[in-house]
């Protein structure tokens, strides 16, 4: 009891605003990912999520030598299987890191990899269940299931580590998509306000998971608190007063590190169809986006002046799809310190290589010329087919410094895995720069400069891209209608007969 208040005082310290602007949200910051090491992530940043514990198309020894991520995204979904308690990572010991072996960073000087650890996928699938109070609606590798809350903390308990910071669970009022719905275009579900009992049961759920998370974890690890989309502002304002216990003079308070903001017009991930041309397509469809409300707790529409004023120095965790570079600088303008990363990896699937950057100074962009692609798209193979460029001139990451866009275009239009590693490697670095940049622009003043001279340089929706992954991950095979088709086109044909 006489270290409480010393563990309070070190918990506020764990986000730090370095500094803020005048005419925009976006604020520059450190977050202290560990209770024991001086780990942190400087801020605004990314979060690269995984695929059961894996960067797509990148191994371990990849992530280690050749990308500098600032941080993994993990979903314990990925590891559980339908029969409860029988899956391996519930029946071993092992830490995470070492279970998806994670590997330490090749420079020896360098701090390991934070692992933000949550019960769901970045964007999870839709279940055909609600959770109930003590169960939360999952997807597995092997279907629907209730995962146990006591199960989830059995979980975290054996998987923790010094690097990590936990999400607790969280009830989201997602809905299974009509068999036939998906890839269609349909909008399956406009963004609308919940229903009176079920915003009850969502706080009341959410209130009741997040407080027993806190009580459990937070001595060892920073805890970030759902926002929760959908439900009214006065209803989530009764959900902050009830996990602070402001009525019970409670601490919880001085134990949250942070808050996650999910998003409750999260697109739905599309059918791998090879016929796809269109980068929209890798999201949410344009008449899919919802309509501005300022009481619904939305990621996309977010106002965090409504936040408490005790919770307004913590961590923001945008976990919303941001379908590209536009809709990134948006959710940091609007104040969110930290972004979920799937953008990067959905580009890698399309076969684009990322070649914008974040103006630094105040350049001509006003003077009418047409706007640039963000992205190169390496599909047309015979466009590239003699170009011994790299993706950007003066890139320095791996694929730029070892290889040249013929060599990739020709990859890629061969089904070659190694195509979309190159890829990865270079968006992955991209982005870094990007956040770099960012946090240049805020310590300088010129964010808002900046981002104007973005929007007027580059487009923001890109065509002519092709989701042709080379496997499929688990998540992006459809759950209903005919699963016959194959997601992916042959590399190759016969020369004989044309086949």
């Amino acid at each position: 009891m006489g270290n409480e208040p010393e563990l309070a005082a070190n918990i506020m310290q764990s986000f730090k605003v370095l500094q803020t602007l005048p005419c925009s949200a976006a604020r520059l910051g450190s977050f202290k990912v560990s209770r024991t090491v001086a780990n942190s992530i400087p801020t605004p940043n990314f979060i690269l999520p995984t695929s059961r514990g894996t960067v797509p198309h990148l191994t371990p020894e990849n992530l280690q030598k050749h990308v500098d991520v600032p941080a993994l995204f993990i979903g314990l979904e990925d590891f559980i299987d339908k029969v409860e308690m029988k899956s391996p990572l519930s029946l071993s010991e092992t830490k995470i890191r070492k279970y998806v072996s994670i590997l330490p960073p090749s420079n020896p000087t360098s701090l390991p990899v934070p692992i933000f650890l949550s019960s769901r996928r970045s964007n999870p699938i839709p279940t055909s269940q609600p959770s109930s109070d003590n169960t939360l609606a999952v997807v597995t590798n092997d279907g629907f299931r209730q995962f146990s809350i006591r199960e989830y903390f059995h979980m975290v308990s054996q998987v923790k580590d010094e690097n990590m910071v936990l999400l607790p669970p969280i009830d989201l009022p997602l809905m299974l998509i009509p068999s036939g719905a998906r890839g269609s275009g349909i909008a399956v579900r406009k963004s609308k306000k919940v229903g009176g009992n079920r915003a009850r049961k969502l706080a009341t759920r959410n209130e009741q998971w997040s407080a027993a998370t806190l009580k459990k974890f937070s001595k060892d690890m920073p805890v970030l608190i759902p926002l929760i989309p959908g439900i009214s502002y006065s209803q989530q304002q009764i959900y902050f007063d009830s996990l602070m216990g402001k009525e019970a003079g409670s601490t919880n308070k001085d134990v949250i590190d942070g808050l996650v903001v999910s998003d409750l017009s999260s697109p739905f991930l599309p059918e791998l169809d090879s016929t796809t041309d269109d980068v929209a397509a890798l999201g949410q469809k344009e008449d899919m986006e919802p309509t501005h409300d300022p009481l619904l707790t939305v990621a996309r529409t977010i106002d965090y002046k409504m936040v408490p004023e005790e919770l307004k120095e913590t961590v923001r965790l945008d976990m919303a799809y941001q379908r590209g570079p536009h809709e990134v600088l948006r959710a940091i303008e609007r104040g969110s310190d930290l972004v979920c990363g799937d953008w990067i990896s959905n580009a890698t699937d399309a076969g684009m290589g990322f070649s914008f950057k974040l103006p630094e100074d105040e350049a001509s962009v006003h003077d009418g010329h047409e706007k640039k692609d963000y992205a190169i798209i390496f599909w047309d193979n015979e466009k590239y087919a003699t170009d011994m460029s790299p993706i950007i001139e003066d890139c320095k990451c791996y694929t730029c410094m070892s290889h040249h866009r013929a060599y990739i275009a020709h990859l890629l239009n061969a089904s070659e895995m190694l195509a979309w590693t190159l890829l990865q490697i270079h968006n992955i670095y991209t982005a870094n720069e990007f956040m770099v940049s960012i946090r240049r622009a805020i310590k300088n003043g010129s964010l808002t400069t900046a981002a104007t001279s973005f929007s007027h340089m580059y487009v923001e929706h890109m065509t002519g891209a092709k989701v042709n992954v080379p496997r499929a991950r688990g998540y992006q095979v459809r759950l209903a209608g005919n699963t016959d088709k194959k997601s992916t086109e042959k590399g190759f044909r016969n020369l004989s007969t044309g086949a």
